[in-house]
């Protein structure tokens, strides 16, 4: 197989038949450039033995021009009846050589659904009209490989392949057909999608959306995608636009060398001795012992006398009085609490149970998702114990059947509740519909990322609860 530059775009494969067709035609020149299939560089048409004498190969365009020239020189010398009939046969030859060739019918599969037979020009409209993209796939009647459509000569080139005006397809593209085209958007952007993880169908969902999933690492390479209207399931990894957007495996990082045994340390010299003062005389340093050190005591702590309190005045004393029913006198606690001293400890305690009161109250009134950040909390301390202690298969789904019934009763509940204004509640959604999945039935290393990701996911449902 080939492929060939035609105005700085490449095309191909083709085969060399179709190369051949190409020079032989006009379309490609001796300075065009051409390539094999498993070549790298590209070399002119020239310097290819199999296309470099096709450009002067002569055509029946050129027979028939040859002919009358010959048929003009030797005129003269031919007799009337003899130049008519060379004329005559000559007239016969070209009608029969000039027929045109019955032109292939043509064949387009979009969205998975075969259509046609179209002519080509029909097939040339639906270019025009936006209805075929350059990545659809076509073929001749003729029994060929579905083609990239952008590898057709004059479908999506310059150089249009009917050296004529395109006109109308004349009814060769049936209401039906044409209806189905207009109502089936090529571009990802207008399309739903679904997307199916560890089985489980969800969507339909925008393109961007899918494309915000693969990002937030909640769709893997081997989670699977499909546009609406088609069967077919592609891996994420299989779509290029989605698999650009997959987190780069980093490469493990080298093995530590082994430290270097540290060499013994030398035993430290032992102290100097002391030596007596020059001033001493030698006797004096026999006789002479260092002073004994004592540890020097902290000072001792005493703490300033607390100035006593004034005495009470008697215009301060409450005088009891009696109550108009002539009962005994009413309970006097002025004098009591004037005697209770509460310590700032205390204070600050019955001051933080207060906030508390509060804050729980205002969290009830304004609609507070703590409550649901705790259930999903639950699940993770469990998690987080098995991950500790390098559970197997089994214990995970152990955990898995044991939280199945909560699970899907919270989740159901978060579906209806969820929203914009409360992104805990959908970081939680996530965390049921994505993560958990792959923790309970997902590879080792598809487990180990998800619990990664279900530890960043609680810490931001707590900062926005």
């Amino acid at each position: 197989m080939w492929y060939y530059l035609l105005l700085g775009e490449e095309m191909g494969p083709v085969a060399i038949e179709s190369l051949m067709d190409l020079v032989r035609h006009g379309d490609l020149g001796a300075t065009d450039q051409v390539r094999r299939e498993d070549e790298s560089e590209w070399r002119m048409i020239a310097d290819v033995p199999e296309l470099a004498d096709l450009e002067n190969e002569p055509t029946s365009a050129d027979l028939d021009a040859m002919l009358v020239d010959e048929a003009s020189a030797h005129g003269d010398d031919l007799s009337s009846s003899a130049h008519d009939l060379d004329m005559i046969q000559f007239s016969e030859e070209s009608s029969t050589t000039s027929k045109p060739k019955v032109e292939p019918r043509w064949y387009c599969k979009v969205l998975n659904q075969e259509l046609g037979p179209f002519g080509f020009d029909a097939l040339l409209e639906m270019v025009h009209e936006e209805e075929i993209a350059r990545d659809d796939l076509v073929r001749s009647d003729g029994g060929g490989d579905w083609q990239p459509a952008e590898t057709i000569m004059g479908l999506f080139t310059a150089e249009q392949r009917p050296k004529k005006a395109v006109q109308a397809s004349g009814g060769i593209l049936s209401p039906q057909r044409a209806a189905m085209f207009k109502a089936a958007p090529k571009k990802k952007e207008e399309l739903d999608w679904y997307n199916r993880v560890l089985g489980e169908e969800f969507g339909p969902v925008s393109w961007k959306t899918l494309q915000a999933e693969v990002r937030a690492r909640k769709l893997t390479a081997e989670d699977e995608v499909r546009v609406t209207g088609s069967e077919t399931w592609q891996r994420i990894s299989e779509v290029p636009e989605l698999a650009a957007l997959l987190p780069k495996k980093e490469p493990a990082a080298p093995t530590p060398a082994a430290p270097t045994p540290a060499a013994p340390a030398a035993p430290s010299a032992p102290p100097p001795s002391y030596e007596a003062p020059p001033s001493a005389p030698a006797s004096s340093y026999d006789s002479y012992s260092p002073p004994t050190p004592r540890p020097s005591a902290p000072p001792a702590y005493s703490p300033s006398r607390a100035a006593a309190p004034p005495p009470p005045s008697r215009s301060s004393r409450s005088t009891p009085r009696r109550s108009s029913s002539g009962g005994g006198g009413g309970l006097d606690l002025s004098g009591l609490m004037s005697g209770v001293k509460l310590d700032p400890k205390v204070i600050g305690g019955i001051a933080a149970v207060a906030v508390l009161v509060l804050l729980y109250f205002t969290g009830i009134l304004s609609g507070n998702d703590s409550g649901h950040v705790a259930k999903v909390e639950e699940i993770y301390v469990q998690v987080t114990a098995l991950a500790q202690q390098s559970a197997d298969q089994a214990a995970w789904q152990g955990l898995a059947q044991s939280t199945e019934a909560q699970r899907k009763e919270h989740q159901a509940e978060l579906e209806e509740i969820a929203s914009s204004k409360r992104p805990a509640l959908r970081v939680l959604l996530d965390v049921y519909r994505y993560t958990l999945p792959r923790i309970f039935t997902g590879t080792e290393e598809e487990r180990t990322d998800a619990i990664k990701i279900f530890e960043t996911q609680m810490e931001a449902a707590k900062r926005t609860q």
